[in-house]
């Protein structure tokens, strides 16, 4: 596997996807569950990266905000593009609502995923989804932070590798509390109605 970096590639790369999604089976569970907010005060909290553009991050940032936040990678074959279609999705669907919602993508590959990279990956999602990265010792303390796990995988004899990585979405509050825990496949409208419940405990 190469790194791929231009721009045309990664629009087929997404448009690909966009496809392959409009067919993945929908949890009818999931749709049917009544929304219930928590407060997982015990994992999450603060952290301080960087931004694409080099800029120091905080959680803490955007506490007038409700995030949504998400861990992956740009070389990530799967996992990662449907989730990131899936929360541009949101954004389209919230409307002017959008103007209270972050949404952050905080890289598990610092040393492929350099600020330019992860601009023009997250660019061809939405470009107000928030990129940020730092080194191997501040993302692994992320992680735990937030129980995500992740490992490196080696493709045969060569350097490349992919990343096995768990595949939640966090809903975090203006208090930069957890209060969902969205699994993967989650739809986009689920989240979109989840979403605006906490608006709604939190206007």
């Amino acid at each position: 596997m190469t790194v791929f970096s231009t721009n045309s590639f990664l629009k087929g790369y997404f448009l690909i996807w966009v496809l392959l999604f409009s067919y993945m089976p929908i949890s009818k569970e999931l749709q049917a569950q009544q929304i219930k907010l928590r407060s997982f005060s015990k994992i999450g909290g603060n952290f301080i990266l960087h931004d694409m553009h080099g800029n120091k991050v905080q959680l803490i940032d955007f506490k007038q905000k409700i995030v949504i936040l998400f861990f992956g990678y740009t070389l990530c074959p799967d996992i990662c593009p449907n989730t990131l279609f899936v929360m541009a999705d949101v954004l389209k669907q919230l409307g002017e609502m959008s103007s209270n919602v972050k949404l952050i993508f905080i890289t598990l590959d610092p040393k492929r995923d350099t600020g330019k990279r992860l601009n023009e990956y997250l660019s061809i999602f939405d470009n107000r989804i928030i990129g940020l990265r730092g080194d191997e010792k501040s993302t692994v303390a992320i992680t735990k932070k937030y129980v995500t796990r992740f490992r490196k995988k080696k493709l045969g004899s060569t350097e490349e590798y992919l990343i096995d990585h768990t595949a939640y979405t966090f809903l975090i509050d203006q208090n930069s509390t957890i209060r969902y825990i969205f699994p993967y496949k989650t739809t986009p409208g689920f989240m979109v109605k989840t979403v605006i419940k906490l608006l709604a405990e939190t206007s």
